[in-house]
């Protein structure tokens, strides 16, 4: 991995856990990233380092400086007098431990001696105490049994009901699963310089329709339609992305990605752990219609605010409220380094653009008489993805800690008509959602090879148990969809080649064919704004 690789990724982890879910904690995760930053033997020394970091810990608890430090780290629970806590719904210890028992055992049972998947959450959440990260600075009140019951304690009961998201009324309606939108037209050719829309016809019906790619403005007063440079806030509608687990939110506090976005990030932190990080199974898919302020356009002449990275629906990044303060909830963006991964947005799909798709391929392979295409990503004249930021009710809190007048007084900028106000910037509408496992193409019901565990855990445990009966010869292997190292997967070639924009074009578009089938009733795509 080259230097400006691992420092981008570092970067990512550390502003943008969201986008997938929430991160699980660094002594947790696979330690090949470790080994591959530091070094074999700088990762002796630091494990020597963390066991004397742990001394250190237990030496402050016993000191009764826990719970003293306890409002700096943000850990939410009953804090006792014996300096334990109980981990709760929606802190980083109930996540990290939650990780640890649903994940991580099952990945690596030798970072947890002694336990089971069976076991109870707060014995998770011990043993990443122990392990001394600041994850879990405290160890449990209660302990539990190894049905994974919890054990009677002596302090008062956390009401977990009081703690679950609260999603305003606006955003409530849109965690449903059901696509409610229906297009009477979705594919529509227009002459250049309009590109298909989504628009609305006769009777109100949405249909796609012939317009200014955004964020240009439509002027047909010569007789002759013209796409011209917006002099205000521009409104504007397209897809975004998110890679989720199971667990359902709505889409506000959060960030996303345009499609080429959504594969960089996934290409980069999900696919290449295994089992995937942060338990992805699904890529959600909405339809955002969005229009920032007034006050902002004045002040900055773009479109879009800048981009802040939300944790457990919390903003991270120490400019967020002032920045809401003075411009109103805006929607903001970042642009992405294709030298990591390379994926671009410049592309409509290879079914919808056959030859001008080809005639790229070409010129990236230098054939057929046509002169090669650069293949440095900062001189072909392509784009990146993008990741949007969407701020909504009480972002300056976690999830569980949103008290109705935080959420009354900051109430967000999704609403259900845009109209570019202070607390009404965008709109998320659910425009459906594919599984992981499909696009990999991993599933093979022949073999027996149902879900994502059979593909990498059972069929490697089924080989092991015919070698030792001498069915069959080793060596066995696990299945992965993608290794840094080869840069090839494991029982899949889906996502070999993280830096070949022609493949990673082939990928995107298989993501656009997996929602064609789904959902024919919404269009592949709409024109996407420039992150400026």
């Amino acid at each position: 991995m080259s230097s400006v690789e691992a420092r981008s990724e570092t970067t990512l982890l550390r502003q943008d856990s969201d986008l997938e879910g929430l991160e699980p904690p660094q002594q947790l995760m696979p330690p090949s990233r470790f080994q591959r930053l530091l070094g074999t033997r700088r990762a002796l020394i630091c494990g020597v380092m963390a066991t004397l970091a742990l001394a250190a810990v237990a030496v402050e608890r016993r000191a009764g400086h826990t719970a003293a430090k306890a409002g700096l780290l943000g850990v939410t629970g009953l804090v006792e007098s014996t300096g334990c806590r109980d981990a709760v719904v929606g802190d980083p210890c109930w996540e990290a431990a939650r990780w640890a028992k649903t994940q991580g055992i099952h990945a690596h049972p030798e970072w947890y001696p002694g336990l089971t998947p069976q076991s109870s959450l707060f014995k998770f959440q011990a043993t990443v105490h122990q392990a001394a990260n600041g994850q879990c600075p405290y160890a449990p009140c209660s302990e539990g049994n190894e049905d994974g019951e919890v054990a009677p304690r002596a302090s008062p009961p956390i009401d977990v009901a009081q703690l679950q998201p609260r999603p305003s009324a606006a955003s409530a309606v849109k965690a449903t699963k059901q696509v409610e939108a229906q297009y009477q037209v979705t594919d529509v050719q227009c002459t250049s310089p309009l590109v298909p829309v989504s628009g609305t016809g006769p009777t109100g019906e949405l249909t796609m329709t012939c317009g200014c790619p955004p964020p240009q403005v439509l002027d047909r007063s010569s007789g002759v339609p013209l796409c011209l440079e917006p002099t205000g806030p521009s409104q504007m509608t397209f897809y975004v992305y998110r890679a989720q687990g199971e667990d359902d939110y709505p889409p506000e506090n959060v960030n996303a990605a345009d499609l080429a976005g959504l594969m960089w990030y996934l290409h980069n932190e999900v696919v290449a752990s295994v089992p995937r990080k942060f338990g992805i199974t699904r890529i959600l898919r909405y339809k955002i219609t969005m229009q920032n302020t007034q006050e902002l356009y004045d002040a900055a002449g773009k479109q879009f605010g800048p981009f802040f990275a939300f944790d457990s629906a919390k903003c991270t990044a120490p400019q967020c409220e002032s920045t809401w303060e003075r411009y109103g909830f805006v929607v903001g963006c970042q642009n992405l380094d294709r030298s990591i991964a390379n994926y671009v947005r410049d592309y409509k799909g290879i079914e919808v653009q056959q030859a001008e798709t080809e005639i790229m391929f070409r010129k990236l392979r230098g054939i057929s008489g046509m002169p090669s295409m650069p293949t440095d990503p900062t001189m072909d004249g392509l784009h990146s993805g993008i990741w949007y930021s969407l701020p909504g009710a009480c972002p300056s809190e976690t999830f569980g800690a949103k008290s109705d007048e935080c959420m009354k007084a900051m109430s967000g900028g999704q609403c259900e008509l845009v109209d570019g106000t202070r607390q009404c910037t965008y709109n998320a509408e659910y425009a459906g959602e594919i599984r992981m496992d499909d696009l990999s193409g991993i599933l093979d019901e022949g073999r027996g090879i149902h879900t994502y565990e059979d593909w990498w855990k059972t069929s490697y445990e089924q080989c092991l148990n015919a070698v030792a009966r001498g069915e069959r010869a080793g060596p066995c292997v696990h299945n992965a969809e993608y290794n840094v190292q080869t840069d090839e997967g494991v029982g899949t070639s889906f996502w070999n080649g993280k830096h070949d924009m022609e493949q990673g074009l082939r990928r995107m578009d298989r993501v656009r064919q997996l929602f064609r089938e789904k959902y024919p009733q919404l269009p592949d795509s709409f024109e996407e704004p420039a992150c400026l």
